[in-house]
């Protein structure tokens, strides 16, 4: 599986209001003036794949009327490329457990409402 998409929304300057992607390719550079948001997308990915030790209530957004944003939501899609997965004895795949979008990829999703780990919840679509 490989890393294709990733999307955040109600983190730090990216608003709540839609899931802002970034399409991840085998290169792929982010370029910017300062404080355009490139550590954001970083510290975003790291947030969702290594823990949200390194999170606190600073990282939620918050808008021009100062409202902060009541969840961060992360959203790593990955290409499916078909593997088996062995579940006990039975042979399986993603298509077949239902795990797959309709474009046929692995989408998961981390909403997260406070820095605490029993806050986070974690989906597949």
């Amino acid at each position: 599986m490989k890393l294709i998409k990733f999307g955040i929304s109600g983190f730090r300057g990216f608003s709540s209001d839609k899931l802002s992607t970034i399409d991840v390719n085998d290169l792929t550079t982010l370029i910017g003036k300062n404080d355009a948001g490139k550590s954001s997308v970083l510290d975003a990915m790291d947030v969702f794949f290594n823990g949200i030790s390194n999170l606190d209530n600073d990282d939620f957004h918050i808008d021009s009327d100062g409202a902060r944003a009541e969840s961060i939501e992360l959203q790593a899609t990955f290409s499916s490329n078909e593997f088996i997965v062995k579940l006990e004895t039975v042979d399986t795949n993603l298509s077949k457990e239902g795990l797959l979008s309709k474009d046929g990829n692995l989408v998961i999703t981390q909403k997260i409402t406070k820095p605490t780990k029993s806050a986070v919840k974690t989906s597949i679509r």
